[in-house]
């Protein structure tokens, strides 16, 4: 089966990617200023899994099986296919999210094999963060992803 990537072009451009966690409060004070104009804050948005309720955005970064959790969220999937927004994620499901696309898993392992000796694939940020360098992005801007 062949697999389906998005269409978008990124490289050279800034991203901001957006998770869940506590400090997804920056990107308000960052952007809920008079200083922020068009472009100067991201090229995109790129939001991980329910973060695509609350912030505009460009690409969501959604790793979960599609159909198991659109039985557990039913709602927010029918949110999923009226944004139309590109959804990148373990594996297409076009019948559930007709937007989904197949994240790049051997592409992206590849680069962390040949830079860290292993992938580092452990999380939709890690994952996101690898896409970013997977499509030449120049600046990533990261939100909501607080780990211990």
């Amino acid at each position: 089966m062949k697999k389906l990537y998005p269409p978008h072009n990124v490289k050279g451009k800034t991203v901001a990617l957006v998770g869940m966690g506590p400090s997804v409060m920056d990107i308000f004070n960052e952007t809920l200023t008079q200083e922020c104009s068009p472009g100067s804050f991201a090229d995109e948005v790129w939001a991980i899994n329910m973060t695509a309720n609350a912030i505009r955005s460009d690409l969501i970064i959604w790793m979960d099986d599609l159909e198991q959790q659109q039985n557990f969220k039913p709602g927010l999937f029918e949110l999923l296919r009226k944004y139309g927004i590109p959804v990148l994620t373990s594996m297409a499901r076009r019948d559930i999210v007709p937007t989904s696309y197949d994240y790049p898993v051997d592409e992206i392992a590849a680069i962390g094999i040949a830079v860290f000796g292993k992938p580092y694939l452990n999380n939709g940020v890690a994952m996101a963060i690898g896409y970013a360098l997977w499509k030449g992005v120049k600046a990533l801007k990261i939100y909501g992803a607080d780990f211990t």
